[in-house]
């Protein structure tokens, strides 16, 4: 009776991670809210109501493991019709071994980041987060970015015209993962530029007044806070995103 009562603690203990839902069973819709896997390795989103607005399965080639399978979801954070937050993950479903990658992801151009850290890390082995500016947010006709434009027009829920993008990348000899985040700048009382055109626009690097200047010092620092979860739950030591910056 004794030892039941401690296997049901134990496992009471351990339900929220045992229990957390793979990114391939995703599907669109679907609530997340806490942990959930991607080939077995868990991650715990920031705090709130996420919805999967898009999902997709691939293959992707490395130079050592041949192709591998890829999850792929797109999950969004609103408040009423404003966008708080939209979320990407991307990695690979199951084992693999790789002593080198084709993926280059710190290859974004410098005069196009706010800031870039690539950790010291190797092009074989990339370790990568920037954060820039991305005009024209969600104007893709269909496929996986479609279904995730018709999902927030449904919704009724706006796309600025201009969104800022963190994307993190962290790969190594057993895999991946790929995670960006873009934001709204409005919701935090930032007025968007319509401009389509980025080089135009008041978000281009030389053209920041002091206002963008501190919402993206702020941004900064919670990416860093961000990379550091998403390694450390990569390499199996579960960290949880910490909240979205206001």
């Amino acid at each position: 009776m004794k030892f039941a009562a401690i296997a049901g603690y134990c496992l009471t203990l351990l339900s929220p991670i045992a229990l957390a839902t793979d990114i391939s069973a995703m599907h669109i819709n679907d609530a997340v809210d806490g942990v959930f896997e991607i080939g077995g390795t868990s991650y715990q989103l920031p705090p709130g109501e996420w919805r999967v607005v898009s999902r997709s399965d691939s293959m992707m080639t490395s130079h050592a493991a041949g192709d591998i399978p890829v999850a792929n979801a797109l999950f969004v954070q609103k408040k009423g019709g404003n966008l708080i937050a939209m979320l990407r993950f991307v990695g690979n479903e199951g084992n693999t071994y790789s002593k080198a990658w084709t993926s280059d992801p710190c290859g974004v151009t410098n005069k196009n980041t706010y800031f870039k850290e690539t950790f010291s890390s190797s092009y074989s082995m990339p370790e990568c987060l920037f954060t820039k500016a991305v005009t024209g947010f969600l104007t893709a006709p269909g496929g996986y970015w479609g279904d995730a434009a018709r999902w927030l027009e449904t919704n009724q829920v706006k796309t600025p015209a201009t969104a800022i993008v963190t994307d993190y990348s962290y790969y190594n000899g057993k895999g991946f993962v790929h995670v960006s985040f873009w934001f709204d700048p409005d919701v935090s009382g930032i007025k968007s530029d319509p401009t389509r055109n980025y080089s135009e626009s008041n978000w281009f690097p030389n053209r920041l007044d002091d206002k963008k200047k501190s919402y993206l010092a702020k941004l900064e620092e919670w990416s860093r806070g961000m990379a550091v979860s998403v390694r450390k739950s990569y390499r199996g030591d579960l960290v949880a995103i910490p909240q979205l910056p206001e």
